[in-house]
């Protein structure tokens, strides 16, 4: 079975199609995200635990299951949601079965030394967005055509001398 393992605030950050920023949206801006994830996991049947620093107000639980494919985990005090990721990798008895989704190069160089395969946090968001991502080709300019005058007068001009 293929297991995902994502840093949810790397993530949320690099998608252009999650709102953040506002204060106190930030509850708001992570069911957004996780729900786009869900749904994906669901569709190609991907486990997937998505991995946010602490809650500031400690309210959340350290885990809260999301549906049977989505999983969030929220790090505990004094602890980093990298840190999670690397335990969770370097504790799992099959880690190339994981790939791990973050910006953090640390964390990405950690564990690829496990044995998981990674992503960054911009290549995930390309998958679930592409449209969103993709920058928009810029419209091709019409080239005017040269009439013989045009000719005639570029001809004077590099004739002089």
């Amino acid at each position: 079975m293929r297991r995902l393992i994502i840093d949810g605030y790397n993530l949320m950050y690099a998608m252009p199609g999650v709102p953040k920023g506002r204060r106190g949206k930030l509850e708001d801006a992570r069911d957004h995200l996780v729900r786009k994830i869900s749904k994906i996991a669901r569709k190609r049947r991907i486990y997937t635990i998505v991995v946010f620093d602490g809650v500031q107000d400690d309210v959340l639980p350290m885990e809260a299951g999301i549906n049977q494919w989505v999983q969030t985990r929220f790090s505990p005090p004094h602890k980093k949601a990298d840190t999670i990721i690397v335990e969770l990798v370097q504790s799992n008895p099959s880690p190339r079965s994981l790939m791990v989704v973050s910006s953090d190069k640390a964390v990405l160089r950690e564990v690829t030394h496990a044995g998981a395969k990674t992503m960054t946090s911009e290549e995930f968001a390309d998958l679930l967005e592409p449209r969103l991502r993709r920058k928009p080709e810029p419209p091709e300019e019409e080239k005017p055509e040269m009439t013989e005058a045009d000719l005639e007068v570029w001809r004077r001009v590099f004739n002089k001398s």
